[in-house]
């Protein structure tokens, strides 16, 4: 899959950047949830291995929604990684630019 898709089938904690990996430079990020019938609740943190600073926390994200997040989301990824976690419907779909 290119790089900034994902197709997130499960509910669980998905690594979007990895910490020391190469994409902290971020414009806009949209998430989908493709599901029919049942919600998604969405929570995207920042994470130093220690420490998690939320940049949504429990978002219910309705069937056949999307939530866009067009401010400036950049962050030094040699520290920090980006990570999604979904307790409700999938799939989702996440597209980072």
């Amino acid at each position: 899959m290119e790089y900034g898709l994902y197709n997130i089938a499960s509910a669980t904690t998905t690594v979007l950047i990895p910490k020391n990996g190469t994409r902290g430079l971020i414009n806009s990020i949209s998430i989908c949830n493709t599901h029919a019938s049942t919600a998604a609740t969405i929570t995207l943190f920042l994470d130093d291995d220690t420490n998690q600073s939320y940049i949504t926390n429990g978002v219910r994200l309705f069937a056949g929604t999307t939530m866009l997040l067009d401010h400036d989301l950049s962050f030094d990824n040699s520290v920090l990684a980006l990570k999604l976690t979904n307790t409700g419907g999938t799939p989702l779909s996440v597209i980072i630019k």
